[in-house]
């Protein structure tokens, strides 16, 4: 706030300039003994009490002189005829009586009220120094500062105020003083009738600092009225995205107040300098501006004459009595204090309907369970019934009209719940969120009756682990006082990790292996449906189906499916064509063409089984193993076998035991001795070829040598193989 304010000294201005303890004037009204000083004014008499004087432990002289001065009461000329009581408070370093220069300084409204039949207290209490000053941009400083000022509760490093200077300890203290110094027999008004203050039937009151400090009383108490001039100004300003926004204080945004806003008015001037932050709070307090400047209605009236202090217009100008009177003054309709006299149940989950019973409950504006709002539904006058929602809390039960604020007899308190499960899915080892109320007592948590691991994370948060052998259903939490059943399930997603033997005929057994299988419904190779054996949670036996092509396997766990990344490979019975070459001996290569040969397992010459080098679906290759003898070739695979029409025929490696003549020309005729010559294929010396030859016999063969041959060993080829003399033929 700009310097300007805080040089007003009294936002009620100087309405009877310097009065020099003038003698009482004839009236009924008199100020109480012991009095500092007193003056007679219209509508009655002003009367000065030194805060010493009811309660020594009070301070009179705020620092530098700032602030604190004397109380002012002010009575009517006929006591009898007082009505109410009004509360006021003055603004930053204001003082009702100033004991430095004798003088009051109670402003406009200390008139006009007792004139309104008003018994007004001006307080004098600790105000030297703005909250605006002191708190700047901390929203919460605001509040802090107030509560120790009109509480004294050590709650702000800026000020320190004791419980002896606060607002209330004074307004007590200054009560008991007026109660034991006024004439016996004088008609106090209900509001202060009794030991203790009866804030229904006070009205409260101030500019700037004051309103504010009213206005944070209102919020504990409930009040006949609060009038706000230029006030209440707490308010701090918040960037977002570089454009500034003026927001109000925390403490004036902790709504409902215990005064409802019906009851609260207020006078601004579009010219103050805190106007921005006034209007905001007024907005905040959902407080209605006036629709006319001269007529005031609704909450709130914005003055827009010109004035030469638009801060402390709305307290000081006489042109606007007109406004302070209806702030502050006027006879509005009340609305009867709302009371709840019963509330049943007290106890129950999230969906509860509890009834509230009492008196004056007409117009219900709000229902509030532990401070939050919940949906309500009026009755009657006397009955209203509210429904404890998602956002429910165990706490105070609030009825709200515009009479004011009811608690009910006893605290609503939310039983163990559920609201929310997240993820609703998922498969064996996800964590769920499970959320609701009562949670941090739970003892168990079932998945369709399945007990899984949990964790508590707070009254309000479960995390659950889904575990093997669980299967889709509904959620419960046992808790000490009973079991939570909820409506909301879980789906528990099967997972297909692998499966053994990846391929297979008709009619074989396949093992998956995963998770999730509890429950299991179906299993599919493909579109088609397979018989299968439940084993574990997660093991199932399946038989592949009749009809089934190579495909993926799918497994359905009540609404949940998962399908296999790879596929089965279906073996049918293999078949043979042909195969090539007709003969060999060990050692061959040998390829078989067919159909079906891709999962050959085997390949058997005449009964001697040999593993296959490759395999393809329309051949296979094999070698020839040691032992083989001539027959046919049988394949087998894991749908069967089948034996080829033709043999294979089988030779054993040639071998040279002797040869005659060791030596000879080119045409020499060499007799050669050994064994398995059957079936050779060549005879040669060295490198060349011998001119012909002929196989006598299975151990016998002559050959002719050719031209042009040089010495060198004999070879004998046949399928078998090669055989080679351990000595030279010898070429003269």
């Amino acid at each position: 706030m700009k310097a300007a304010h805080l040089a007003f000294g009294s936002l009620f201005g100087v309405f009877l300039g310097v009065l020099a303890r003038p003698a009482l004037a004839a009236s009924t009204a008199v100020c109480p003994t012991n009095s500092y000083d007193q003056g007679s004014i219209t509508g009655g008499v002003a009367c000065a009490i030194v805060p010493s004087q009811t309660d020594p432990a009070m301070q009179d002289i705020g620092p530098e002189d700032q602030g604190f001065g004397y109380h002012v009461v002010g009575i009517p000329s006929d006591p009898s005829q007082i009505k109410g009581v009004l509360l006021y408070l003055q603004g930053t370093a204001g003082t009702p009586y100033d004991p430095v220069s004798n003088s009051f300084s109670t402003g406009q409204i200390l008139s006009e009220a007792i004139s309104a039949n008003y018994l007004v207290i001006a307080l004098a209490y600790a105000n030297p120094v703005e909250v605006g000053v002191l708190c700047l941009n901390d929203t919460n400083c605001y509040s802090q500062v107030r509560q120790e000022i009109i509480y004294g509760t050590d709650t702000s490093p800026l000020v320190n105020v004791n419980q002896a200077n606060s607002v209330m300890h004074r307004l007590s203290a200054l009560i008991s003083f007026l109660k034991t110094n006024l004439p016996a027999g004088f008609p106090f008004p209900p509001g202060i009738a009794g030991n203790t203050v009866d804030w229904s039937h006070v009205r409260i009151g101030g500019g700037s600092q004051g309103g504010g400090h009213a206005g944070y009383i209102a919020m504990d108490q409930l009040t006949e009225r609060v009038c706000f001039l230029s006030s209440p100004v707490d308010a701090v300003s918040l960037f977002n995205q570089g454009v500034s926004q003026t927001v109000s204080a925390a403490w004036l945004s902790k709504l409902p107040w215990q005064t409802p806003t019906t009851r609260l008015k207020g006078v601004s001037h579009i010219g103050d300098d805190a106007i921005t932050q006034i209007t905001t709070n007024y907005k905040t307090l959902g407080m209605v501006q006036s629709t006319s400047e001269t007529t005031p209605n609704n909450d709130w009236l914005l003055i827009t004459v010109p004035e030469a202090d638009p801060h402390s217009a709305p307290a000081q100008d006489p042109n606007l009595a007109y406004a302070r009177n209806w702030a502050c003054l006027s006879d509005l309709p009340l609305t009867p204090a709302p009371k709840i006299t019963a509330i049943a149940p007290t106890t129950g989950p999230v969906g509860t309907t509890i009834t509230l019973s009492g008196q004056n409950l007409s117009g219900t504006r709000a229902v509030l369970v532990g401070g939050l709002s919940v949906p309500f539904s009026q009755v009657s006058s006397s009955q209203v019934t509210a429904t404890i929602n998602a956002t429910g809390n165990s706490g105070q039960v609030l009825l709200i009209t515009n009479g004011g604020n009811a608690p009910a007899p006893k605290n609503f308190t939310v039983t163990a719940g559920l609201t929310a499960i997240s993820p609703t899915s998922g498969a064996v080892g996800t964590p769920v969120n499970l959320n609701g109320f009562g949670l941090s007592s739970a003892t168990a948590v079932k998945f369709n009756g399945v007990k899984v691991p949990f964790n508590v994370v707070s009254d309000s948060q479960l995390v659950a682990t889904v575990s093997s052998g669980t299967n889709t259903g509904t959620v419960n939490v046992a808790v000490p006082t009973g079991t939570i059943t909820s409506s909301l399930g879980f789906t528990v997603l099967p997972t297909l990790s692998s499966f053994s033997p990846t391929s297979g005929p008709v009619g074989s057994t396949v093992t998956l292996t995963g998770s999730g299988f509890t429950g299991v419904s179906s299993v599919q190779f493909g579109s088609l449906y397979a018989a299968f054996n439940f084993l574990s949670d997660t093991q199932i036996a399946v038989t592949v189906p009749a009809g089934v092509s190579t495909s993926t396997i799918k497994v359905t766990v009540g609404g949940a499916s998962v399908t296999s990344s790879a596929r089965f490979s279906v073996v049918n019975s293999p078949t043979i064509t042909s195969f090539s070459p007709p003969s060999g001996g060990v050692g061959t290569s040998v390829t078989i063409n067919g159909s079906n040969l891709g999962a050959t397992s085997s390949v058997l010459f005449n009964g001697v089984a040999a593993a296959p080098a490759s395999a393809f679906n329309n051949s296979v290759r094999v070698v020839v193993p040691s032992g083989a003898k001539s027959g046919p070739i049988t394949v087998v695979n894991a749908a069967g076998s089948t034996t080829s029409a033709s043999s294979f025929q089988i030779y054993a490696a040639p071998a040279i035991s002797s040869f005659t003549p060791t030596s000879g020309p080119a045409g020499t005729a060499v007799t050669i001795n050994g064994s398995h010559f059957t079936g050779t294929t060549a005879v040669s010396v060295g490198r060349t070829s011998a001119a012909s030859f002929t196989v006598k016999s299975d151990s016998q063969i002559t050959a002719t040598v050719a031209a042009n041959t040089p010495t060198g060993p004999l070879k004998i080829t046949n399928p078998g193989g090669t055989a080679t003399s351990s000595s030279y033929f010898q070429v003269k």
